[in-house]
């Protein structure tokens, strides 16, 4: 099922731990290459995704930066707030520095922040942070730009010394 899902796309595949030995299996699969929703419905036959499910990456790509941009902004020593939008234990295993304001609290943290200020934000992979970027805009905050690729592609692209994960 999962190679007519995701066709040849390099598939990594594991068991997602849960709290009782009795609940359903869980799995969580990854690939180097994104494929949608909307996609792998099509491909099950299904009719066509929920507004709720199309990613919002795409709709909010203008506000994007790329690795080497951010990278471009330290080494010029560029006035910009760095928000880590992952959790905690994330934060732990690699970071870029920059303030952790995990996605689920950025709400209640929207009053810290200075609405005029440039703001970058990163996660893992780039969805988190593409939400929060939303939130943020939203919000006022004109200048809140999503890292694209997150982390991952700043340890790929830039820093390979960091711990992937």
């Amino acid at each position: 099922m999962l190679r007519e899902l995701f066709r040849d796309a390099v598939l990594e595949v594991s068991r997602v731990q849960t709290e009782s030995e009795h609940a359903p299996l869980a799995a969580m699969i990854r690939t180097r290459e994104a494929v949608d929703a909307e996609t792998l419905l099509q491909r099950l036959g299904a009719a066509a995704a929920p507004e709720a499910l199309k990613p919002r990456i795409e709709k909010h790509g203008e506000w994007e930066i790329g690795v080497e941009e951010l990278k471009k902004l330290r080494d010029e020593g560029a006035e910009f707030v760095l928000i880590d939008v992952r959790e905690p234990h994330e934060y732990q295993i690699c970071s870029l520095g920059g303030e952790l304001i995990p996605l689920r609290t950025l709400g209640g943290k929207l009053g810290d922040l200075e609405s005029g200020a440039h703001i970058v934000v990163y996660c893992r992979e780039g969805g988190r942070s593409a939400r929060a970027v939303s939130t943020l805009r939203e919000a006022g905050f004109e200048n809140a730009w999503n890292l694209r690729g997150g982390i991952l592609a700043w340890i790929e692209k830039i820093d390979p010394s960091l711990t992937s994960y």
